[in-house]
């Protein structure tokens, strides 16, 4: 391997030419070459679905002759390759690489495949051209990428020396993937609501990725004339008539399967037996080549009301778009004030749950310069808005004209204002998080429109501080 020094020369030169990069595919070349500067003959990055089914690979070292005609020789089986992301492997972890050398009896198994095991001895303490270095690049816990180096120039095994600078890349690599994947989200997003707009849809129904229902709006209860009870957390397919679904079953599959977006023309029979003819979008949601979800529209011309009070909010949603530009810090700024002022909100804020559970501490604020976040900070219960928002997952709110208000009365008087409002944030399973604003005036009132808006914003901000938390 290269000094020190020279490594660090590396570095520096070829990281700060990244910023010029555009593009996913860009960046990560651009740091696979990278990494083959620092002592490596040849690097890969192969992207994986939730099959482990590898879907794009990225190489550098390789030859386009190579590529060309070994790049599907290249691609493990989905099996295999589930298995050296699997336990199985755990016991040649380095860091955050897997190296299974060849001279390892248990490894070589692994590798092999059928393959001849014969090592001759002089390369018994290096590196051998069957080894295996990778590691998972991972999103949420899941491998969605694995990043492979082969053929050290110094014929050396790896190391936890030796990896420090693979290391380094690979940490870097994750995290330009990851923003990807949040920008991607907001792209997909504003996709979604824009087809919205454009095919006059109302209905939606969201589901994840096992096919579980788990929200429906107000229209698409209407259309399906179906309690909401009893559609959120059953399977898509097993609320509906049987004869509906043989007819969007081929179109909601080829989305899953392509992730692109599709549509059909089908024929609803309600329970009173009137037959409807509706239009079904389906929105599939992914992260890379991961399918997580779908946002199934049904269009329904009768609901003119409905379609009124959705396009009220699609207004107030493309011009919270607009803000969506910038690194995350910035685009969170940029929300939370377009959100103040649309509605006549200020001094918004954020609040995160202590690690021990006992408070909730002001990570964010906007508008209060003078005052240390600090002061905000106050204990997690019943008394606090914020925490009854966090607790019943839900957006909650009070004013001045309350006879009683459950929140901290020495922020009230500091603020002097006329209410607030408490908006829960969803960042992982494990950290709470809720976005509060103080109102300027008063009466208040959380209508769809204003709870369309707020979910919205909120699902943004969630995803700006994912990186962090």
């Amino acid at each position: 391997m290269d000094s020190p020094l020279q490594l660090i020369e590396v570095l520096a030169t070829n990281l700060t030419a990244l910023k010029s990069k555009k593009g996913l595919d860009a960046k990560c070349q651009h740091i696979l070459d990278t990494l083959r500067k620092t002592g490596w003959q040849k690097v890969s990055l192969s992207f994986i679905n939730t099959k482990f089914e590898t879907k794009k690979t990225l190489y550098s070292g390789y030859s386009p002759t190579f590529i060309k005609e070994h790049g599907d020789l290249s691609k493990l089986p989905p099996s295999k390759r589930r298995e050296m992301l699997g336990g199985i492997v755990e016991r040649w972890r380095i860091g955050a690489f897997f190296y299974l050398p060849w001279r390892d009896a248990d490894s070589r198994l692994i590798v092999s495949d059928g393959m001849s095991t014969e090592i001759p001895m002089k390369l018994r303490e290096q590196w051998h051209e069957n080894d295996l270095l990778y590691a998972p690049v991972l999103y949420e816990s899941r491998p969605i990428a694995v990043l492979t180096i082969d053929s050290p120039k110094d014929k050396s095994v790896p190391d936890k020396v030796s990896l420090r600078v693979p290391t380094i890349l690979h940490t870097l690599l994750q995290e330009i993937i990851e923003q990807f994947i949040s920008q991607e989200y907001f792209s997909n997003y504003q996709l979604f609501e824009q087809k919205i707009i454009e095919k006059g849809t109302l209905g939606i129904i969201q589901t994840d990725h096992l096919g579980k229902i788990t929200d429906i709006n107000l229209t698409g209860e209407q259309i399906l004339k179906l309690d909401h009870n009893r559609i959120v957390d059953n399977n898509f397919f097993r609320v509906l008539e049987n004869d509906f679904v043989k007819q969007i079953t081929p179109a909601m599959t080829q989305a899953i399967d392509m992730l692109e977006i599709t549509s059909v023309v089908a024929n609803y029979k309600e329970y009173t037996g009137k037959m409807t003819e509706l239009e079904i979008v389906f929105f599939p949601q992914h992260v890379l080549w991961n399918y997580v979800g779908m946002n199934v529209v049904i269009k329904y011309p009768e609901a003119v009301e409905v379609y009124k009070i959705y396009s009220e909010s699609l207004v107030r949603i493309n011009a919270v778009n607009s803000a969506i530009t910038g690194n995350f810090d910035t685009i969170r700024q940029n929300v939370v004030q377009a959100l103040c002022d649309n509605y006549g909100l200020v001094y918004p804020r954020i609040y995160r749950l202590s690690n021990d559970g006992i408070k909730l501490e002001c990570i964010f604020i906007y508008g209060f310069e003078e005052e240390m976040p600090d002061f905000f900070n106050h204990s997690y219960d019943r008394n606090s808005l914020a925490a009854c928002a966090i607790i019943d997952d839900e957006i909650s709110y009070c004013t001045t004209d309350d006879k009683k208000i459950r929140d901290i009365r020495r922020i009230w008087m500091r603020l002097n204002t006329k209410g607030a409002i408490a908006i829960p944030l969803h960042i992982n399973e494990k950290e709470k998080f809720c976005l509060v604003c103080d109102m300027v005036s008063i009466p208040f009132v959380l209508d769809l429109p204003k709870e369309i808006l707020f979910k919205y914003i909120a699902n943004i901000i969630s995803m700006t501080l994912k990186p962090n938390y």
